[in-house]
């Protein structure tokens, strides 16, 4: 068992990061802690044999969904102390619980906008079916 403290860069706090690292730390039965920085950096600080840490950063790479993850630093530290299970570090509720209202009306705010865009494109083909129809029925009657 190895205790290593892994530090992600980028625009990586605000997105669902911590959840998704702490899903592939269970999933993979990785113990540690997982928090955010004041840098705008993510820490996770885990212990686990090498291979297992390997796979874990791996696959935080690889979901990291609406992260944009620019730096992993990976630095391996003492011998493991025997951390059990694995807990998101959470900072005051009122500021945590803000910073998620934010960053859901982010997300509410750009699929109203790909909707409308949706929906003036499905006007236009619309459009462009019913010329269509009205060329076609002037052939039929020519």
């Amino acid at each position: 068992m190895h205790k290593t403290k892994i530090t992600i860069r980028g625009i990586v706090q605000n997105v669902g990061l911590r959840a998704q690292i702490k899903a592939v730390a269970d999933g993979l039965g990785v113990c540690g802690t997982v928090g955010n920085l004041r840098d705008g950096s993510v820490l996770v600080v885990c212990e686990a044999e090498r291979a297992d840490i390997e796979e874990m950063v791996r696959q935080i790479r690889s979901r990291a969904e609406m992260a944009v993850i620019k730096d992993v630093l990976v630095e391996e530290g003492p011998p493991a102390t025997g951390m059990e299970g694995f807990e998101i570090m959470r900072g005051d509720s009122g500021e945590e619980l803000l910073s998620a209202i934010s960053t859901g009306t982010q997300a509410v705010v750009g699929i109203l906008t790909t909707l409308n865009e949706m929906k003036q494109g499905q006007a236009q083909t619309n459009e462009t079916l019913a010329r269509m129809e009205q060329g076609q029925a002037r052939l039929e009657k020519g």
